[in-house]
Formats: structure tokens, C-alpha cells, sequence
């Protein structure tokens, strides 16, 4: 999956669409093999917010379990019955690590749905659904203005409209290794590459096509490989980082890319002069930047 529609750069275009090929392309650099898949084979995505606030359309009766009541302080999410991480704030989701921002009250007679959605199940169609995780994805990724493409929350949470749940199918590492490939300079690229971005600046993606996004094939890297991309997280779990579209400037990032390609996925170090070329060739994108004073 993947498309150029609207990118500029032929090179970037060309890299962006190996990651699905499991084909590493960087600048000046030979083609390096690295195994990838979609992330819908590593795991199960969330359900849909309708599915846990939402009413139904035609007899305007409840749909999903729970009224949100955003927490006026993040902090309270430890004493929340029903956690959940729902909406963007740019200025609170800097790092790789986001505090929950809301609460579920369950409606009347809900009681037995709202567990059912905590928990892993299998929705109407017989698909697997994650309940509450760690991991949540962003699906409507404002390139110019939020830094991370996933974050993991401290405690397992209900997944809401902007951040759903993503549960992988093996444990912690696996979380934190996605999260920390989903915000590197590639994973950006991987996930920009199969969006929708119509809108300068914007990455979107829908909870059902989550499941595109490329990423390693966490089940076929040698064990060490994830245990070293978990202890990237690890080390950059409270790191601030400047929005996306900012990446060709921000150090963090930087280092976060080499921590993650060469410390943890044996990349030679070599790597990061072209890397550094294609991060520029990037932001340099009209649809990652939106015309925005940040561009490159």
C-alpha cells in the first residue's frame, strides 16, 4: 500500500515506497534488507470511538457505553475507573510517553459493554478488537504541530478518537519497540507514505486502516534486535521532540534514528549521513510542512 500522490522528491518517494518491500532505500546507499510487514499482522487495533461514546444513527439510543468527561488535570487518570486517552494536545503529547486525558462514565445498564471493550474480543464481524493498551497510535497526525505517530500511556487505557488502542501480539517489548520504530524518521516516512494527505500538514488515517502502516516484523528479528529497540524506548520514553515537519532540526530525533537503526537494528553507522538527506528531503514535503514558518 502506499501512494506518491502529491510528493515532490522522486528519491523520497522511492524510499518511502521499499519499507512495505522490507527494503531499507537511503540516499547514495545500497538497498539494505530489512524484514517489515503491516502492522495489522503484529497485532490487533482498537475498536472505533462510535463504538464506545457513540449513539446509533438512526434511533438516537446509545451505541457505545460511556459519556467522556475530560480529566482537568492528567494526573487524576490513576484514580479514573474507565481511563482513556482521547483527543489532541499538541502541548501535553511531546514525548513518546502521554498521560491519559479523559474518563469514561458508564451509561445505565452498560455495565456488562463496558467490560466487554476493556478487554480483547471479537467485534460483530468476527475481527479481534484490543481492548485497553499501552500503545495507541495517532490517527490524525498534524505533522506541523505534534511531535509522535504513537505513544504508550503508563497503565492500559480505552484508546479514543485521535489516539486508538493497538495491542501487539507479544508483550511490553513489542509495545515499545513499535513505538519507538513509529517515531523514527522511517516510520514517520511509512506512515505518512500510506495516509491520506490532502491536507497540508496532515497524515491521516482511519482505526481500520491503522493496520497499513509498515513496521518490522518483530516475530522474524532476531530476539536481541527487539530487546534492544524496547531499551530505545525505554531511554527515550520521557524525550521532548519538536513536531514532525521539524525533524530535519531536531537533535532528539536525531539521535533517537541512530539509536534506532544502528544500535538496535545493526545498521552501519554509515547510514545516518543519508538518512540525513532524506529527513531534509521530508520536511521539505509541502504536505508534511502545510506552508507552515517551520519548513526546512
Amino acid at each position: 500500500t502506499g501512494h506518491p500522490a502529491g510528493v515532490v522528491s522522486a528519491d523520497l518517494a522511492a524510499a518511502a515506497a521499499g519499507l512495505p518491500l522490507s527494503e531499507v532505500r537511503l540516499p547514495r546507499t545500497p538497498t539494505a534488507a530489512l524484514p517489515m510487514c503491516p502492522l495489522s499482522e503484529l497485532g490487533a487495533r482498537g475498536p472505533v470511538h462510535r463504538d464506545l461514546t457513540g449513539a446509533d444513527l438512526q434511533s438516537g439510543k446509545p451505541r457505545g457505553p460511556f459519556d467522556r468527561v475530560e480529566l482537568d488535570d492528567r494526573s487524576k487518570h490513576k484514580s479514573a475507573v474507565w481511563p482513556m486517552l482521547w483527543a489532541h494536545d499538541h502541548k501535553a503529547e511531546t514525548a513518546m510517553t502521554v498521560l491519559p486525558d479523559s474518563e469514561g462514565h458508564v451509561r445505565g445498564g452498560m455495565d456488562d459493554l463496558a467490560q466487554k471493550l476493556w478487554i480483547p474480543h471479537v467485534n460483530q464481524h468476527g475481527q479481534q478488537i484490543a481492548g485497553a493498551t499501552r500503545l495507541h497510535i495517532n490517527t490524525d497526525f498534524r505533522l506541523n504541530s505534534q511531535a509522535t505517530a504513537a505513544c504508550l500511556t503508563p497503565t492500559a487505557v480505552l484508546g479514543g478518537r485521535a489516539w486508538p488502542s493497538f495491542h501487539p501480539d507479544s508483550g511490553i517489548e513489542w509495545e515499545k519497540a513499535l513505538c519507538a520504530w513509529l517515531n523514527s524518521t522511517l516510520g514517520l516516512i511509512g506512515r505518512w507514505w500510506v495516509s491520506s494527505r490532502q491536507q497540508g500538514g496532515r497524515s491521516n488515517l482511519t482505526v481500520t486502516t491503522i493496520g497499513t502502516i509498515p513496521a518490522p516484523k518483530l516475530g522474524q528479528l532476531p530476539p536481541k534486535r527487539v530487546e534492544l529497540l524496547a531499551a530505545v524506548f525505554d531511554r527515550f520514553a520521557d524525550t521532548v521532540m519538536l513536531p514532525a515537519n521539524e525533524a530535519y532540526r531536531d537533535h532528539a530525533r536525531q539521535e533517537l534514528d541512530e539509536a534506532v537503526l544502528c544500535g538496535a537494528l545493526g545498521l552501519p553507522t554509515s547510514v545516518l549521513g543519508p538518512l540525513d538527506t532524506l529527513r531534509l528531503q521530508w520536511c521539505e514535503e509541502p504536505s508534511v510542512h502545510g506552508g507552515k514558518s517551520t519548513a526546512p
